[in-house]
């Protein structure tokens, strides 16, 4: 009704009938800060107030400028929004630095660029303990870091990776953060929350794949339509248990139809926010 735009930094400032929106630097001045907090009408929002907290995020970025993100972020090409998010990467020239790999050489162009020296070699002893950590999240037993201590030549280093990319661990570190994102559960939560008894075939499916190094549009299509795409590979239809480790409702009963929705709208939700 007031013509007010917030979609941007210039829409704020222009503000609707009642005047700018936002005074950079002075929040207190700010309509947008006197709407929701109820100081003048109408009151923003009207169902009731903003968390406190959202609101003190609001007074410390226009005091602090009204900073917005830079217009050459958004680009106009053939009348469509080219976001960044979409174009196509395009691989970097290798800096000409003197530098053992291609990354190696970004990292020196840019220590060289900021007048800053690399760090120093890590020693034998910590080198061992983080490979172990990165790869298998588990300390090195003591003569796992004695035998390295005592040979840490390049040949050795690589067949201590290797080695530590061959074992299981590798995969049940790694799998965590994926199960993390498909809400992984033993459980199925709510009130009830029974046990999934069949959970571990898509926990320990999840590893095998890490461990095995799928491709990663294999691993995609296992899981949102194995039983479809490879109906005769049991592992692979496994990855279907993706839908199943999630929170159900199953449980309560005479509510089918909320149990049905809940379960849709979880399969939809989680299938959006993972792979997309």
């Amino acid at each position: 009704m007031s013509d007010l735009r917030v979609g941007t930094r210039e829409a704020l400032l222009k503000g609707g009938k009642g005047g700018p929106a936002i005074v950079p630097g002075d929040a207190r001045a700010s309509h947008l800060i006197q709407a929701v907090t109820k100081v003048i009408e109408p009151a923003m929002p009207p169902t009731g107030p903003i968390p406190t907290e959202e609101i003190a995020t609001l007074r410390k970025w226009i005091n602090g400028g009204a900073d917005w993100p830079k217009a050459d972020a958004l680009s106009e090409k053939g009348g469509e929004k080219t976001w960044w998010a979409f174009r196509r990467p395009v691989r970097p020239e290798v800096p000409d630095v003197d530098a053992p790999n291609p990354i190696d050489a970004f990292i020196a162009a840019r220590l060289g660029e900021k007048g800053l020296p690399a760090s120093k070699e890590a020693e034998p002893s910590a080198l061992v303990r983080r490979a172990y950590f990165d790869l298998h999240g588990l300390p090195p037993t003591h003569e796992d870091v004695s035998r390295f201590v005592a040979d840490p030549s390049r040949d050795t280093w690589e067949c201590l990776i290797d080695e530590l990319l061959a074992s299981p661990r590798y995969g049940e570190k790694w799998a965590q953060f994926w199960l993390d994102l498909v809400r992984y559960g033993d459980t199925s939560g709510f009130e009830q929350d029974p046990y999934n008894l069949n959970a571990w075939r898509y926990r320990d499916y999840v590893i095998r794949s890490f461990n095995n190094d799928k491709p990663y549009d294999r691993f995609v299509k296992e899981q949102i339509a194995g039983d479809e795409i490879y109906p005769e590979d049991a592992f692979a239809v496994a990855g279907t248990g993706f839908y199943t480790v999630g929170t159900h409702r199953d449980l309560l009963f005479k509510v089918e139809d909320l149990n049905r929705t809940e379960t849709l709208t979880d399969y939809v939700g989680t299938t959006s926010s993972v792979f997309l």
